[in-house]
């Protein structure tokens, strides 16, 4: 059988999929049991010619068949037989799977655990029973829709049923991946609607899941859970006016040129767009950074900038500016600050900045005279072999 051609193996694909379903076993429950989701396309040798089919070839995905159901295949005579009937027609019993679930415990600063148990994946349950929760039972459905898999769960007991739904991108294996990340919505202990990241570990047991959850959690687990966590106020606005979320007030939006010194006696300018809704716009030596733009407090406008073009997972393509807003108005239309940063000088750096409005005009002369009151106006944290030969000087 070695030396067929991947239509040779096609068309068995094909026969052996007939010969079940005169068995009542349906493609989908082929599927469902080899763990495998495309074999529409790997009986369609026209339409899908690659010799891999959805990350498997097609002699593997015969011989899962042929295996998980017992099955022989007579060349001579061109036809499939049962080794065992009883197996063939008796209803596959899918064992149990485990997960460990994680996510971040915004109230506690924690990373939580459960047990999550999936019965023939259509049923799940998420035991939450690690010394760091509240212990809980949540149970509901196991879904898979394309390259995506749901559970949507229902805590009952002493209080109101409360629901959740977590999400989670699965991609071509349908069950069983080894790990998962994606997101949770539910409602905190304190009725606040809440969200955010999750990551699921599969384990090859029960015993060995609750042995993980009372154990340590992985760093690499922290990291990447750390403060993905969003909530949201218990209000219910009448109007659209009446949404927490404060909008600038009007005196700061707009256009601006923002001016920082590079080195002595050269300044460079950049332009920065503050939106009605917060959104703000700003280019860097022909760089694009997005972000927003909001009130720390009465006297600071906080600037959140990210150059969207870099690795998103990566921080040194962020911005932050402050600026002094303390008796600002539009007839002095500039405003004065300070610019933290990794991404424009390649290492973390600080300087002044400033910002003038487009409807009004700072000389030459004006723009140097601030800049040269600072001593030191660019702030750079040297590299550690330079610091070392420094330190090491003395």
């Amino acid at each position: 059988m070695e030396n067929l051609s991947p239509s040779e193996y096609a068309e068995l694909i094909n026969k052996v999929l007939i010969f079940l379903k005169e068995h009542k076993i349906s493609q989908n429950s082929v599927g469902n049991r080899i763990n495998y989701y495309s074999l529409s396309k790997a009986k369609n040798i026209k339409s899908y010619p690659q010799k891999i089919v959805e990350g498997k070839t097609r002699p593997e995905v015969y011989n899962r068949i042929l295996e998980a159901y017992n099955i022989v295949y007579n060349s001579e005579k061109d036809v499939f037989k049962s080794l065992n009937d009883d197996i063939i027609n008796k209803p596959h019993k899918d064992d149990f799977i485990y997960y460990v679930i994680y996510y971040y415990s915004y109230a506690k600063q924690i990373v939580g655990k459960g047990l999550v148990s999936i019965n023939e994946k259509k049923w799940a349950t998420i035991d939450f029973n690690d010394p760091n929760h509240t212990p809980s039972i949540w149970k509901g459905s196991f879904d898979v829709v394309e390259g995506y898999t749901f559970l949507s769960l229902e805590k009952k007991g002493d209080t109101a049923p409360v629901k959740a739904f977590y999400s989670f991108f699965s991609g071509t294996i349908k069950h069983g991946r080894p790990i998962l990340i994606g997101t949770y919505s539910t409602i905190k202990r304190d009725g606040s609607p809440t969200a955010g990241n999750i990551v699921m570990e599969k384990i090859a047991s029960r015993d060995q899941a609750l042995e993980k959850i009372n154990g340590g959690t992985n760093p690499k687990i922290t990291a990447f859970l750390l403060n993905k966590n969003f909530t949201i106020e218990t209000i219910t606005p009448s109007t659209i006016e009446d949404l927490p979320k404060l909008l600038l007030n009007t005196i700061f939006i707009g256009e601006y040129t923002i001016y920082w010194p590079y080195k002595k006696e050269v300044v460079l300018k950049g332009a920065i767009t503050i939106k009605e809704t917060s959104e703000t716009e700003a280019v860097f030596e022909d760089r694009i950074f997005k972000g927003t733009s909001e009130l720390t407090n009465s006297n600071t406008l906080f600037l959140k900038l990210r150059n969207s073009k870099v690795n998103r997972n990566l921080k040194s393509n962020d911005l932050y500016a402050y600026l002094n807003i303390n008796n600002y108005n539009n007839e002095r239309g500039v405003m004065a600050g300070v610019l933290i940063t990794p991404s424009l000088l390649s290492m973390p750096s600080s300087f002044p900045i400033l910002l003038v409005k487009k409807n009004k005009t700072l000389s030459k002369d004006q723009i140097e005279t601030y800049f040269d009151s600072f001593s030191a106006p660019l702030f750079s944290a040297i590299e550690p072999i330079e610091l070392a030969s420094l330190i090491e000087e003395y």
